[in-house]
């Protein structure tokens, strides 16, 4: 949006910059009042001069006229040109971005699957650990496998709530009907 506006503010300067070249018709006037005394026989002399005129300014040969012109036109396709590369890129990122919607939603699957599985040997290491079959450092090791996996579902779940967001500030959705 602000570079839609900008494109448009870009296009009403190269108007402007287009209407100074339209001819112009300018209505001038102008008195002048003069009073002084006589040098040599005291009188006092007051004269009023006056002039007034219709002008027609064609400005043709103003080239800076023609070079703020360029200027400003110049100055809009640059607008124009930022706009439609925004968009390709826009574009693209929401491609991307729904591709990998599926993915992470498998990952997730197969995240949640190793979480169980991991839970599940620790409940056997906690059962081996308890009959003294296995050292503490072992069990720790199984403990520590379970948060990783606990910790990867949650990053991926992230991820995806991330993804989500991204894709709603692309299309311009509100976000709290996205987590709704």
């Amino acid at each position: 949006e602000p570079l839609k506006d900008r494109a448009d503010a870009d296009a009403l300067a190269l108007k402007a910059q287009k209407e100074q070249l339209w001819p112009s018709l300018v209505a001038k006037g102008s008195y002048f009042s003069n009073q002084t005394d006589a040098y040599n026989n005291d009188k006092s002399v007051r004269e009023g001069y006056g002039s007034y005129g219709i002008y027609l300014k064609v400005p043709l040969f103003n080239k800076s006229n023609y070079t703020q012109i360029d200027q400003a036109k110049l100055s809009y396709l640059k607008s124009r040109t930022k706009i439609a590369k925004a968009t390709l890129e826009l574009k693209a990122d929401a491609q991307r971005l729904k591709a990998t919607l599926p993915l992470l939603e498998h990952s997730i699957k197969v995240a949640k699957r190793s979480a169980q599985n991991r839970e599940k040997l620790l409940k056997i290491a906690r059962v081996s650990f308890k009959n003294e079959r296995m050292s503490e450092e072992e069990y720790l090791r199984y403990e520590d496998a379970r948060s990783d996996a606990q910790a990867k579902v949650a990053a991926l779940v992230a991820k995806r709530w991330q993804t989500f967001v991204q894709l709603a500030v692309i299309y311009g959705n509100n976000l709290k009907g996205i987590v709704k």
